[in-house]
């Protein structure tokens, strides 16, 4: 399936359950066959919303 419409699907459905649940849902999009991909699965949501310093990928 090509990435954009991996993407379409993927907003679609945060969009789909905040309509039904009035929740917003955080949506993480990485690339799956990467070694590094279960690291990135454990990291906290606030290690990307974090805004002060250098960015977690740079540390």
């Amino acid at each position: 399936m090509p990435l954009l419409q991996q993407l379409d699907e993927a907003a679609h459905a945060a969009a789909a359950f905040h309509a039904e649940f009035g929740i917003d849902q955080p949506l993480r999009l990485v690339r799956a066959d990467m070694p590094a991909f279960m690291l990135d699965k454990k990291r906290p949501l606030a290690d990307y919303d974090a805004l002060q310093g250098a960015p977690f990928w740079r540390r």
